[in-house]
């Protein structure tokens, strides 16, 4: 999941919560996307749950390498 950490109804780290929180959806890799390159605002998104972190604008070879790292094709 690339997970916005700033949406309107629900955070993205209330919404990476409530997925860590389901026991068919915690295992699911989320990546925040945020236009915030604060320090803090990645060790929020770490401890709601997210597995990795991208700051817009996104870059498009480190999405594929995040992706890469994450998704795995497949068996």
């Amino acid at each position: 999941v690339l997970m916005d950490v700033q949406m309107p109804m629900m955070s993205g780290h209330e919404a990476t919560r409530a997925l860590r929180a389901d026991p068919l959806t915690a295992n699911v890799p989320v990546i925040a996307l945020t236009a915030a390159a604060l320090v803090s605002e990645r060790d929020e998104a770490m401890q709601a749950g997210m597995n990795d972190f991208l700051t817009k604008p996104i870059d498009a070879d480190r999405l594929r390498a995040t992706l890469a790292r994450w998704v795995k094709p497949p068996d």
